[in-house]
């Protein structure tokens, strides 16, 4: 093999290694689920469990209960 063949595939090879590992993953991505919905489901992140629960960002609840702000209430609260 000569010095220039050496070189070019010195150069190619991490390419096709990262591109090969790069593939395995995206099609490891986008495998489907093992089980019919809604087997195997995870828990949803709000409403299962009884320990604390905590959510980043806004939350409305059927209309009837939004919730905007940075309100912390620990105890009892009255209002009027």
């Amino acid at each position: 093999m000569s010095q220039k063949t050496k070189n070019i595939l010195l150069q190619v090879l991490p390419v096709i290694i990262v591109a090969t590992f790069l593939a395995a993953a995206i099609i490891y991505a986008w495998t489907e689920p093992r089980e019919d919905p809604p087997g195997g489901n995870v828990a949803a992140p709000i409403n299962v469990s009884a320990s604390s629960q905590y959510k980043e960002g806004a939350l409305g609840i059927g209309g009837l209960f939004r919730g905007y702000s940075n309100a912390i209430f620990d105890g009892n609260v009255s209002i009027g």
